[in-house]
């Protein structure tokens, strides 16, 4: 996901990236929010030295769960000097220039994170993660819009019901 306004912010850097980049005319990006440390979601990040050095960007900034900090490090550390790291946890919060970014649990693993995002619009990003943890769950009142993964079982969906006031009929 991209959210396109005074600044570019992008969850999420799947290996992809660069082509996403390329197609949607995205020219530079700002921040970079992070779910989780898993090759799907973050392996993109590598690719966008090359167009940083080119085009002269500012560093970017990358916000990721403070447990794999260190996996940037070993994995991605000729990116060091394109980037500014931001451990993050659940609770924490960030007043951006157009949206204010509220970092939640998830249960996808025990570093997963999610954001709730309140700009224009309020909405949770929730990905990989069957159902949130109750203390999410919680926050997740009066949304404008909800991204969850498509692959949800139906006792989920049975749980979801409690909170997101929908019907499986």
């Amino acid at each position: 996901i991209a959210l396109l306004g005074e600044e570019i912010v992008i969850v999420d850097a799947g290996p992809d990236l660069e082509f996403q980049l390329e197609r949607e005319a995205i020219r530079h990006v700002d921040r970079i929010f992070i779910t989780h440390w898993h090759y799907d979601h973050v392996w993109g990040l590598g690719s966008l030295g090359e167009p940083a050095s080119c085009a002269k960007w500012p560093k970017i900034e990358v916000y990721l769960p403070e447990q794999v900090t260190y996996h940037f490090d070993q994995e991605l550390a000729y990116m060091k000097e394109k980037v500014n790291l931001h451990p993050i946890h659940p609770g924490d919060k960030f007043e951006l220039p157009d949206a204010t970014w509220e970092v939640v649990k998830t249960t996808h693993t025990d570093h997963s994170v999610g954001f709730i995002v309140e700009g224009k619009k309020r909405f949770a990003y929730l990905v990989d993660s069957v159902m949130p943890p109750p203390e999410t769950l919680e926050r997740l009142k009066g949304l404008d819009f909800l991204i969850l993964e498509a692959t949800v079982d139906e006792l989920s969906l049975r749980e979801g019901e409690k909170w997101f006031n929908f019907s499986l009929q």
